[in-house]
């Protein structure tokens, strides 16, 4: 039968179907990596978060970063600007995996800002043109399947492709940028090596996130 002989609902349901495992992927995925880190919040890490970020700020020479409370709670990063670590009231002095992994991520953020700040450049600019290349893909992609377009609905499952290539590149550059933390983890004797392990779990599944 071809594409003509078909009703306008049954060519949208046809143009929808590779929509399920792409969009359902990406949400499992979100799923897993939110399992993996509140399972980490129950994994007691052996040091707090902050004592293992002093030790970590110290072996890479940046004692001048100031370490303060935020009053955000989904705030836990390097900020270039005041040159301080800015760590949320739920993870600043915890000795969960998760919040000692997410600490030294802030001090690994600090690293890359003064070493190599092309890279926390590039991530910031990626997740913006992630964000717009989204919304504009979900936006054509449903006028398409909806009007039963083939064109447009080609053009939608085009621009996911590359909302996903722009999401592996930035999560390859915030892998190099994680790494140094993990290497701190893996070498220090502050923290066990049993929760180095762990850690390295805990930056994966943050990398995950969207």
């Amino acid at each position: 039968m071809s594409l003509e002989n078909l009703s306008a609902n049954a060519l949208a349901a046809l143009y929808a179907l590779p929509a399920l495992p792409i969009f359902g992927a990406g949400w499992l995925s979100q799923i897993r990596a939110d399992r993996c880190v509140r399972r980490l919040t129950d994994a007691d890490a052996g040091v707090a978060s902050d004592v293992a970020l002093a030790a970590f700020l110290k072996e890479v020479d940046l004692t001048d970063v100031e370490v303060v409370k935020s009053e955000n709670y989904m705030q836990n990063e390097y900020d270039a600007a005041q040159n301080k670590i800015f760590l949320s009231p739920d993870t600043l002095g915890r000795r969960d995996v998760a919040s000692v992994a997410l600490a030294l991520r802030a001090g690994a953020q600090g690293v890359a800002e003064r070493r190599a700040p092309e890279k926390p450049r590039r991530v910031r600019a990626l997740h913006a043109a992630e964000n717009i290349t989204f919304w504009g893909a979900f936006s054509i992609l449903a006028f398409g399947i909806m009007s039963s377009t083939l064109a447009t609905t080609v053009l939608g499952y085009a621009l996911v492709a590359l909302v996903y290539s722009l999401w592996r590149v930035r999560t390859k550059i915030l892998r190099e940028i994680d790494d140094v933390a993990l290497k701190f983890a893996q070498t220090n004797a502050t923290i066990p090596q049993d929760t180095a392990r762990l850690i390295e779990q805990a930056l994966k599944a943050e990398r995950v996130k969207f």
